[in-house]
């Protein structure tokens, strides 16, 4: 597990990186504002984004019980509390019923 959990903190990390890196250069394109961190934007982009695809899913499993597609996606839930700790604070207890 450790291996799993290790492997997606490298991802995340990535990613984020990779966000960052974009916010900073429609910074310098000026079509964000310059005051705003890339970094803590980028995080925050991910956690929101992250938020309504678990908002999505727990929609979809309500609307749909009887949808076996919907059956499938009821283990989500739990594997979204395997989120990356930076966005699981901000992210799963705001989305959760």
């Amino acid at each position: 597990m450790d291996g799993i959990v290790g492997r997606r903190n490298v991802v995340y990390a990535d990613f984020h990186r990779q966000m960052a890196d974009l916010i900073a250069r429609d910074q310098q394109a000026g079509h964000i504002p310059a005051a705003l961190d890339p970094h803590a934007t980028a995080l925050a982009l991910v956690a929101l984004a992250e938020g309504l695809a678990a908002y999505a899913i727990g929609r979809a499993r309500r609307c749909w019980p009887q949808c076996d597609s919907a059956r499938r996606l009821s283990a989500l839930p739990d594997r979204v509390r395997l989120l990356h700790p930076l966005t699981r604070a901000r992210v799963f207890n705001r989305v959760r019923d």
